[in-house]
């Protein structure tokens, strides 16, 4: 089978479950906690690791940045023959219940991103596969983490929101985040909602975890740094994962 266009890996490279991550300097990090670890693809940015956890093959890949970069990757991934992907990322805190190096296992992200209407009309919510969501939650929750579970934004403009003062639309946007806040919501990142939209429509189960950098609303200025505890986390709820699908069998 030809190799897929982007991420150059052929069906069955990296098996059926994956951790997906934005920043390519991730992936070999979670890959370290693979059995024999080794680099499958690296193209345009798009980096894959394969290895085995609890005894089958698991791969590790990026996403890129932003929703389109996701559904590129999504959408090869899943010509790969992959049927679980859990995105493992970063994001910024709304609501004031989360603080900064906390983590969020998204139910369902809010779709101010455009990737998506080419998929499902905006009546359709971006909603996570409930039994991962339950899974990952239940994993990190019962390994000590912090954890809350709840709604997330998905956006497309990063300093559209950070730097939302300097936009002509500065009142448009400053109104969406106060009715975030006000609902809620609990982080904002930028792949969530296109991950969820694609895994619906594909049939696969999606999921995600996310590392709070940073909360304005109650810490203005405060950003927490490191990532081997989110890479962590991942690795322990996805091998949860595995070990109740094969229970089930």
């Amino acid at each position: 089978m030809a190799k897929q266009h982007h991420i150059q890996l052929e069906y069955g490279d990296v098996g059926e479950y994956v951790l997906l991550a934005g920043d390519p300097g991730r992936i070999p990090k979670i890959a370290q906690h693979f059995t024999n670890p080794e680099l499958v693809a690296d193209n345009r940015g798009y980096v894959s690791y394969r290895g085995e956890l609890a005894g089958v093959r698991v791969g590790a890949v990026t996403q890129g940045i932003g929703a389109p970069s996701a559904a590129i990757v999504v959408e090869e991934l899943i010509k790969s023959g992959v049927k679980t992907i859990i995105r493992v990322g970063t994001s910024g805190g709304i609501s004031t219940q989360v603080e900064p190096g906390d983590l969020v296992v998204p139910i369902a992200a809010v779709r101010h991103e455009g990737l998506t209407s080419s998929y499902l009309p905006l009546s359709f919510p971006a909603v996570a596969d409930p039994w991962l969501t339950l899974t990952l939650a239940e994993a990190l929750t019962e390994n000590g983490y912090r954890c809350h579970v709840g709604l997330i934004e998905t956006k497309d403009s990063f300093y559209g929101q950070v730097e939302a003062e300097t936009m002509p639309l500065r009142a448009d946007l400053n109104n969406r985040w106060a009715l975030m806040t006000e609902t809620g919501v609990l982080a904002t990142e930028m792949e969530c909602s296109a991950l969820f939209v694609i895994g619906t429509v594909r049939r696969i189960r999606t999921g995600a975890i996310v590392k709070v950098m940073i909360n304005d609303n109650i810490t203005p200025g405060r950003e927490v740094s490191g990532e081997d505890d989110l890479v962590e986390a991942a690795v322990t709820a996805l091998k949860r994962v595995i070990e109740k699908d094969r229970a089930a069998k």
